[in-house]
């Protein structure tokens, strides 16, 4: 009796700990099953862009383009819009993706119409009496454009593609201005930023309804103010009166820009 009462004791002991076991590999798998996914779609759609910037590269567009069309795209904003129809029908744990520091035809050394940009994304996984657990991933693609060679250089090696490359972002005044500053300068903190309309900017922003920000298709070039305001405005507004770009600081230096007095740029 003892002894039967002993197995009973251990039994009730170790079932739970191989049932949360079992679990734990049920919800691994569906982890590692969404990110396999997500890489997946993220891997097929940077190879279209990869395939557009041939168009975008050609002297003379064939009939079936549209120049207008092309000049309006913006490749980081398509590949976004892409991206969330796609992973909206094939995974359902997926939330809140978005595409991130989208670099398009930059040029690295010898390397160039090089193409980066990050996804990134919550998986949420429901849990026992209707909780649910957020996880926060964010996968990255470095790749070229195919737009034929230009320059010949060693090829990438992994040990390069997996050292951060990213590149140092200063902001200047595009229309007039000789400095370049940091993103929190307290010369530019009060004017607003140009941006793109996206999906996940409209998450941030709403529309300003003075303007009539909201007819504004994706893609258009938008204007906000990070340190005061919620809205996003056309560059007609009349509270958008200069604005500010992100350029690399190598870029702002070549053309003729100086750094800050007061940031160091």
């Amino acid at each position: 009796m003892n002894k039967r009462g002993s197995l009973f004791v251990e039994a009730s002991i170790l079932f739970p700990m191989f049932l949360l076991a079992i679990l734990s590999i049920c919800v691994l798998i569906r982890i590692i099953g969404t990110e396999e996914n997500t890489i997946r779609s993220f891997a097929e759609e940077g190879q279209k862009i990869a395939k557009e910037a041939y168009v975008t590269q050609l002297d003379v567009m064939p009939e079936s383009y549209s120049i207008e069309l092309l000049e309006g795209i913006v490749h980081g904003t398509l590949l976004e819009l892409r991206m969330l129809e796609r992973l909206k029908k094939e995974d359902q744990l997926l939330k809140n993706p978005g595409i991130d520091r989208f670099s398009y035809l930059f040029s690295e050394g010898d390397r160039t119409g090089l193409i980066q940009c990050s996804i990134v994304y919550d998986i949420q996984l429901p849990m026992p009496l209707n909780f649910y657990r957020q996880l926060e991933f964010e996968q990255r693609l470095l790749f070229r454009g195919f737009i034929g060679a230009e320059n010949h250089g060693e090829g990438m090696g992994f040990d390069s593609m997996e050292e951060p490359g990213d590149a140092e972002i200063v902001y200047v005044f595009p229309r007039a201005g000789e400095r370049y500053h940091q993103l929190h300068c307290r010369i530019i903190e009060v004017y607003p930023r140009e941006m793109i309309l996206s999906p996940s900017l409209r998450k941030r922003y709403s529309p300003c309804k003075l303007c009539e920000a909201d007819s504004l298709p994706w893609g258009s070039m938008v204007y906000c103010f990070d340190t005061s305001g919620r809205a996003y405005h056309k560059g007609s507004c009349s509270t958008v009166e200069r604005y500010v770009i992100g350029v690399d600081r190598e870029e702002a230096i070549e053309n003729g820009f100086s750094p800050c007095a007061y940031c160091g740029g």
